[in-house]
């Protein structure tokens, strides 16, 4: 399991949003071109690359509102990737220990949004 890191610092965060969604594409190509895992893929390179690239996008938030509202659509789209996960992992489509590791990950990422809100005040 990984270790959770609260005191990450922004170019840390960025880096490991990108890493889970490299993990997430390697896991999208290991799935079969049968409809239902074709379809998760898919759902799953986009929410965890809209994670990644919609977090880069906070330095330039020009006020506090546009923050949350950033920091929001990422905490949604890791959600959202951690739901694809957890399908893919309840389907057996693959090793169940490399998909949980990635979910964990995800679960994480959540973790850390959700404090770095909080501590915002909202």
């Amino acid at each position: 399991m990984l270790a959770l890191k609260t005191d990450l610092k922004t170019p840390e965060l960025e880096t490991r949003l990108i890493e889970f969604a490299v993990m997430n594409l390697k896991i999208a190509r290991k799935l079969r071109r049968a409809f239902d895992q074709r379809s998760l893929s898919r759902r799953l390179i986009r929410a965890s690359a809209s994670a990644a690239l919609t977090y880069g996008d906070l330095p330039y938030a020009g006020s506090s509102l546009d923050f949350i509202v950033t920091m929001n659509s990422v905490l949604k789209e890791l959600r959202e990737a951690c739901a694809f996960l957890n399908m893919i992992r309840r389907q057996n489509y693959m090793e169940f220990d490399r998909v949980d590791y990635v979910y964990q990950e995800g679960k994480q990422l959540i973790v850390l949004f959700m404090r770095n809100l909080e501590e915002q005040g909202h």
